[in-house]
Protein backbone atom coordinates (compact mmCIF):
# COMPACT_ATOMS: atom_id res chain seq x y z
CA UNK A 1 0.00 0.00 0.00
CA UNK A 2 3.11 2.40 -0.08
CA UNK A 3 3.84 1.75 -3.77
CA UNK A 4 3.84 5.33 -5.68
CA UNK A 5 2.15 4.12 -8.63
CA UNK A 6 -1.71 3.41 -6.76
CA UNK A 7 -3.71 6.15 -7.95
CA UNK A 8 -4.45 6.93 -4.18
CA UNK A 9 -1.03 7.92 -3.65
CA UNK A 10 -0.48 11.48 -2.12
CA UNK A 11 2.32 13.57 -3.93
CA UNK A 12 4.90 12.79 -1.71
CA UNK A 13 4.37 9.22 -0.65
CA UNK A 14 2.08 9.57 1.88
CA UNK A 15 -1.05 7.66 1.73
CA UNK A 16 -4.37 9.60 0.67
CA UNK A 17 -7.41 8.27 2.24
CA UNK A 18 -9.93 7.10 0.36
CA UNK A 19 -13.02 8.23 0.08
CA UNK A 20 -16.20 6.91 1.22
CA UNK A 21 -17.92 7.99 -2.19
CA UNK A 22 -14.87 6.44 -4.01
CA UNK A 23 -15.07 3.14 -2.60
CA UNK A 24 -18.81 3.02 -3.15
CA UNK A 25 -18.20 3.31 -7.09
CA UNK A 26 -15.56 0.83 -7.14
CA UNK A 27 -17.55 -1.82 -4.81
CA UNK A 28 -20.56 -0.93 -7.67
CA UNK A 29 -17.45 -1.71 -10.27
CA UNK A 30 -16.74 -4.99 -8.84
CA UNK A 31 -20.58 -5.55 -7.89
CA UNK A 32 -21.76 -5.16 -11.33
CA UNK A 33 -18.80 -7.38 -12.65
CA UNK A 34 -19.85 -10.41 -10.31
CA UNK A 35 -23.37 -10.30 -11.46
CA UNK A 36 -22.35 -10.18 -15.11
CA UNK A 37 -20.04 -13.70 -14.74
CA UNK A 38 -22.93 -14.77 -13.09
CA UNK A 39 -25.32 -14.13 -16.00
CA UNK A 40 -27.35 -11.95 -13.52
CA UNK A 41 -26.79 -8.46 -15.53
CA UNK A 42 -29.46 -7.34 -18.06
CA UNK A 43 -29.28 -8.29 -21.11
CA UNK A 44 -28.10 -5.08 -22.65
CA UNK A 45 -24.99 -4.82 -20.66
CA UNK A 46 -21.93 -4.62 -22.29
CA UNK A 47 -18.61 -6.48 -21.35
CA UNK A 48 -16.39 -5.40 -18.45
CA UNK A 49 -13.15 -3.69 -18.65
CA UNK A 50 -10.96 -6.04 -16.90
CA UNK A 51 -8.49 -3.65 -15.96
CA UNK A 52 -11.25 -1.24 -14.82
CA UNK A 53 -12.64 -3.94 -12.34
CA UNK A 54 -9.32 -5.28 -11.19
CA UNK A 55 -8.53 -0.91 -10.57
CA UNK A 56 -11.53 -1.36 -8.33
CA UNK A 57 -10.80 -4.16 -6.53
CA UNK A 58 -7.21 -3.31 -5.39
CA UNK A 59 -8.53 0.51 -4.64
CA UNK A 60 -11.52 -1.42 -2.03
CA UNK A 61 -7.68 -3.60 -1.28
CA UNK A 62 -6.07 -0.71 -0.57
CA UNK A 63 -9.12 0.88 1.97
CA UNK A 64 -9.22 -2.23 4.01
CA UNK A 65 -5.81 -1.95 4.68
CA UNK A 66 -6.43 1.84 5.64
CA UNK A 67 -9.34 1.66 7.59
CA UNK A 68 -7.87 -1.72 9.49
CA UNK A 69 -4.57 0.15 9.78
CA UNK A 70 -2.92 -2.86 8.68
CA UNK A 71 1.53 -3.20 8.55
CA UNK A 72 1.42 -3.56 4.83
CA UNK A 73 5.23 -5.10 6.18
CA UNK A 74 4.07 -8.44 8.19
CA UNK A 75 1.41 -10.25 8.64
CA UNK A 76 -2.19 -10.26 6.90
CA UNK A 77 -1.30 -6.36 5.53
CA UNK A 78 1.56 -7.74 3.28
CA UNK A 79 -0.60 -9.82 1.69
CA UNK A 80 -2.97 -7.07 1.04
CA UNK A 81 -0.67 -4.97 0.03
CA UNK A 82 0.75 -8.02 -2.36
CA UNK A 83 -3.19 -8.52 -3.83
CA UNK A 84 -3.68 -4.94 -4.10
CA UNK A 85 -0.34 -4.02 -6.10
CA UNK A 86 -1.25 -7.00 -8.56
CA UNK A 87 -4.46 -5.82 -9.38
CA UNK A 88 -3.36 -2.26 -10.04
CA UNK A 89 -1.10 -3.35 -12.34
CA UNK A 90 -2.83 -5.77 -13.78
CA UNK A 91 -3.34 -5.54 -17.73
CA UNK A 92 -5.16 -8.33 -19.64
CA UNK A 93 -3.80 -10.36 -22.02
CA UNK A 94 -6.34 -12.74 -23.65
CA UNK A 95 -6.73 -14.50 -20.13
CA UNK A 96 -9.76 -13.80 -17.87
CA UNK A 97 -9.27 -11.87 -14.43
CA UNK A 98 -10.79 -14.75 -12.19
CA UNK A 99 -7.72 -16.96 -13.99
CA UNK A 100 -5.07 -14.52 -13.26
CA UNK A 101 -6.30 -13.71 -9.22
CA UNK A 102 -6.66 -17.42 -8.89
CA UNK A 103 -2.88 -18.34 -9.73
CA UNK A 104 -1.25 -15.03 -8.00
CA UNK A 105 -3.29 -16.24 -4.64
CA UNK A 106 -2.37 -20.15 -4.85
CA UNK A 107 1.01 -19.35 -6.24
CA UNK A 108 1.76 -16.75 -3.31
CA UNK A 109 3.84 -14.01 -6.12
CA UNK A 110 2.47 -12.19 -8.49
CA UNK A 111 3.19 -13.62 -12.50
CA UNK A 112 3.12 -10.56 -15.04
Amino acid sequence: MDSESHKNTGSHGEEKKISTSELMASAKIVAEAAQSSLGKGSADQKPMDKAKVAEAAGDLLDAVGQYAKLDDQKGLGQYVDKAADYLHGYHPKGHDAATTASTFFQTGSSQR
